[in-house]
């Protein structure tokens, strides 16, 4: 019996794998603001590409689980900021990534997915180094997942990186906990 995944999986799923929308942008308040801003979200935060396996099985290290065909593999964009900001423009939200990817395939992959959702990547930030990847194994039967990831050092966002008159022009500047120094500044 299969189970589906987890929340955050589906979100992340069928957020960043479907194909892209480009919304016309819809005037949506959060709060009233005399100020104009000319976005209504500014991410700063992880991005990730996503190899996920499907398992019939969860693995172990001995016995008859240790060694495990696999039902199915993806490779997906995600990361906590990634899907939040592709979700924000698919909503009709004016959206703009302003963290670091690393100069790898997989920052370029990342990319060209924020751009395909109608994200704006015009002050994210590229440091020499991999981007941020996960490996997700699931469990067909329950949907439980285990997350494997890496995130080089190269691509810490330091915070004097972001230009002073960015964050001001977005309604709600949005961080997540990757880069925390550079968020709190």
């Amino acid at each position: 019996e299969s189970v589906a995944p987890s929340w955050p999986m589906i979100l992340q799923l069928n957020l960043m794998n479907r194909e892209p929308q480009n919304p016309e942008p819809r005037n949506v308040s959060i709060y009233s603001s005399p100020m104009p801003r000319p976005w209504d979200v500014i991410g700063i935060g992880a991005t990730s590409v996503d190899y996920v396996y499907r398992l019939p099985v969860r693995p172990e290290a001995d016995g008859p689980h240790s060694k495990i065909r696999i039902s199915s593999h993806t490779v997906s964009c995600g990361g906590q900021m990634a899907t939040a900001l592709a979700a924000c423009a698919a909503l009709g939200l004016r959206a703009k990534f302003a963290g670091v990817l690393g100069s790898d395939d997989n920052g370029t992959r990342v990319q060209e997915a924020l751009v395909a959702r109608g994200v704006d990547v015009a002050d994210a930030i590229v440091h020499h180094g991999p981007n941020q990847f996960a490996v997700i194994l699931v469990d067909e039967r329950t949907g439980e997942r285990m997350v494997l990831w890496s995130r080089d050092d190269t691509i810490a966002l330091g915070a004097d990186e972001l230009p002073p008159e960015l964050l001001p022009s977005a309604r709600v500047v949005h961080v997540d906990d990757v880069d925390q120094q550079a968020a709190i500044q």
